[in-house]
């Protein structure tokens, strides 16, 4: 049995070049919905563990105040 790379050269072959053109178009479109959906993935982990790291340090008591800092930025 040919593996799925083979298959789609054969397919592939047979079209002509304007059709190789759409199916290129599709695999890129393919690989961008991929890289999105990757992105957005991260992202959820990111905040969720950015949340989680931070979570319970509105109760803590502050160790600094802005008189404790030498210089000023406005």
């Amino acid at each position: 049995m040919a593996l799925i790379t083979d298959k789609i050269q054969i397919y592939l072959d047979q079209l002509s070049e304007p059709l190789q053109a759409e199916v290129l178009h599709f695999v890129e479109y393919l690989l961008e919905k991929v890289l999105h959906q990757t992105i957005a993935e991260d992202k959820a982990w990111y905040s969720f563990s950015f949340n989680q790291a931070m979570s319970g340090m509105e109760e803590e008591e502050e160790l600094y105040t802005l008189d404790d800092l030498k210089v000023r930025f406005s």
